[in-house]
């Protein structure tokens, strides 16, 4: 706790000494902030995966029509994906002339 306290102290002391101490505060504000709304994201995201991975647990069946699901629709996805291919193939001409 002491450590805290010093560390404020001389961010306090730092932001004075640069003139900006009520925007350095706004800062600091909007930081923690912040942080804040990420560490609650983070923690709804983990929760909402532990109760999803818990149901997908409890009814195989839609868990492997699901796997079976993104399989394919990522070999389908895949094939449209543009990509090099080689065609290698023979060419019957009846006709060819040179400018």
């Amino acid at each position: 706790m002491a450590r805290r306290q010093t560390i404020k102290q001389q961010i306090g002391a730092f932001l004075s000494a640069i003139k900006i101490d009520k925007i350095g505060q706004k800062l600091i504000a909007t930081g923690r902030l912040m942080i804040s709304g990420i560490k609650k994201g983070l923690k709804w995201v983990i929760k909402t995966l532990k109760s999803l991975s818990t149901y997908l647990w409890s009814n195989k069946l839609l868990t492997f029509v699901l796997g079976l699901l993104l399989i394919f629709g990522s070999l389908t996805l895949a094939a449209f994906v543009p990509s090099t291919h080689i065609f290698e193939s023979n060419l019957t001409v009846e006709e060819m002339s040179f400018t």
